[in-house]
């Protein structure tokens, strides 16, 4: 799906990526792990194009459909005071133009009897479940799980 050739990205004169390669191939997990400051947040900002960087990264999709095609979900998520389930999925779902059924999705979740609930009701794991959620909305073909550690 991705294939990452020879990565690297300076800031200014500190090397933050030095010739990474991998591949990430159709229905495998791949994990990134490395200690504060080791560059997995920049790696995910140069698989994504949010930054400038050497190397080659080559998709098994048109780039241009690269947010189409991956979703990127952080471990945690803001959303707006008042927000309710159903209303947030579908206007995801509007934004990315997608034709998922919000209400299957839902249920898979086991969120479908949150559905006219205040996000800000639910707890910590059913807002965690609704991110994931969100995330799949677009039936992406790569889903980057983002834990920010602690410092």
């Amino acid at each position: 799906m991705i294939n990452i050739q020879n990565v690297s990205k300076k800031y200014g004169d500190v090397s933050v990526l030095k010739n990474i390669q991998f591949n990430v191939d159709k229905g495998k997990i791949l994990a990134i792990l490395g200690h504060n400051g080791a560059g997995k947040t920049t790696l995910i900002k140069c698989m994504m194009k949010l930054t400038k960087y050497s190397g080659k990264i080559d998709y098994d999709f048109a780039e241009k459909e690269l947010y189409k095609n991956v979703s990127l979900q952080m471990q945690s998520s803001v959303f707006e005071e008042g927000a309710r389930v159903y209303e947030i999925c579908n206007l995801y779902k509007q934004l990315q133009n997608s034709d998922v059924d919000i209400d299957d999705l839902l249920n898979e979740f086991d969120l479908l009897p949150f559905k006219k609930a205040n996000i800000n009701s639910l707890s910590g794991g059913e807002r965690q479940k609704l991110s994931v959620l969100l995330t799949l909305i677009n039936k992406p073909k790569v889903i980057i799980l983002m834990r920010l550690q602690q410092a």
